[in-house]
């Protein structure tokens, strides 16, 4: 059914029923399906009278118009579809197209700040691209792991979602490594059929939520800056290779693919002393860092082919008591550590995939909204 969101009666009682909707069901933020095909002017005042965060699919790969639904103030955020593209175009295939991701990646925090004040806080400083929705799949497109059956690509590619600017968007069966379903309605299985397995990739989802949450809630900072104040910056790069600085956490990605290769990629300035020890969350691998600050990461090794690096300094993961570290814990530099998380951690640290906003339990309840114009 269409409604003509010009019409005032229509806006009044729109307006109207939003926040008892949002009351009665205890509603922490609103997903708006379709949010581009209705006219933006409309949704701040839809959004106002929600008194939660809203967040728009606006579903385009063009960065300025994608913006100005920001820009506008017409929504608190919306799913960040240009980066999404992005993505997939240098993790979707082995060595695929890394600098179109780096070029992407440093547009988005150019042209998506948050203008408004709707919502939970105030956004007037006019700077928020990490209220972006970052996502690799969801119910309009591919199962990532059916564009690409090689785990590392999938992998590297999720903790773009983790640790660049945005909110980490998971689709259901994303956690399960869900391949089928290439399209609507294929990608839109029922989630029992994966039987809830306990993947790798669940694991890491479970880590990453971990490491933020808690590096949040610590206040952990990198030069005077945290991880919500520091802007997310590639401090090196290669042809298949990124280094991602965001505050406390500098993750080490690359497009290169499951197989050993001899091939190495190192970070200078890391932004570590040499000779400190730095904590990779994913592996618990605690590494030495080199001359002039740099982090070598090897290829080489058998079981090491394509990893992606999330490293902590040790003092840092220590203060969060990530991969069995505490405060006073001799460093001992172990390349072939392991993470040992017992089950009971794996399901308190799984149970919120997605990060708090404004201190709200909750990322967003979906209220699948569907507003066209009426012509």
């Amino acid at each position: 059914m269409d409604v003509n969101t010009e019409h005032p009666d229509v806006i009044s009682q729109l307006q109207t029923w939003i926040p008892e909707y949002v009351k009665e069901f205890g509603i922490d933020g609103i997903r708006i399906d379709a949010a581009k095909h209705v006219r933006g002017d409309f949704w701040p005042g839809f959004c106002g009278a929600s008194g939660v965060f809203c967040i728009g699919e606006v579903y385009t790969d063009d960065m300025n118009f994608a913006a100005d639904w920001q820009k506008e103030g017409w929504m608190d955020s919306i799913l960040g579809f240009p980066l999404y593209y992005s993505i997939t175009a240098a993790f979707g295939t082995p060595m695929g197209n890394m600098s179109h991701f780096i070029d992407i990646s440093g547009q988005v925090l150019q042209n998506f700040p948050v203008s408004s004040a709707i919502g939970c806080r105030d956004l007037t400083d006019n700077q928020h691209p990490e209220y972006i929705g970052n996502f690799i799949e969801n119910h309009d497109l591919p199962r990532f792991r059916n564009a690409t059956v090689d785990p590392q690509l999938a992998y590297n590619a999720m903790i773009v979602q983790f640790v660049f600017e945005g909110i980490p968007v998971v689709y259901y069966g994303q956690e399960q490594d869900t391949s089928f379903g290439a399209s609507d309605p294929y990608n839109r299985n029922a989630l029992w059929q994966s039987n809830y397995t306990n993947t790798t990739t669940y694991q890491r989802m479970a880590t990453m939520n971990e490491v933020r949450s808690s590096i949040i809630a610590n206040n952990t900072e990198f030069n005077g800056e945290t991880f919500m104040s520091a802007r997310s910056k590639v401090i090196a790069s290669s042809q298949y290779d990124v280094a991602i600085r965001k505050g406390p956490v500098l993750a080490v990605l690359t497009n290169r693919g499951s197989p050993v290769m001899n091939a190495t990629f190192g970070v200078t300035d890391s932004g570590w002393p040499s000779a400190s020890v730095v904590v990779d969350v994913l592996s618990c691998r605690q590494m030495p860092v080199g001359s002039d600050d740099t982090i070598t990461i090897s290829y080489a090794q058998p079981g090491y082919g394509g990893m992606p690096y999330v490293f902590l300094s040790l003092a840092d993961a220590q203060s969060i008591g990530i991969c069995g570290l505490s405060k006073g814990v001799k460093a001992e530099v172990n390349p072939t550590a392991t993470r040992n998380t017992d089950s009971k951690d794996k399901k308190n640290s799984a149970t919120s995939l997605t990060s708090p906003l404004c201190s709200v339990a909750a990322l967003i309840c979906t209220v699948a909204l569907a507003l066209s114009v009426l012509t």
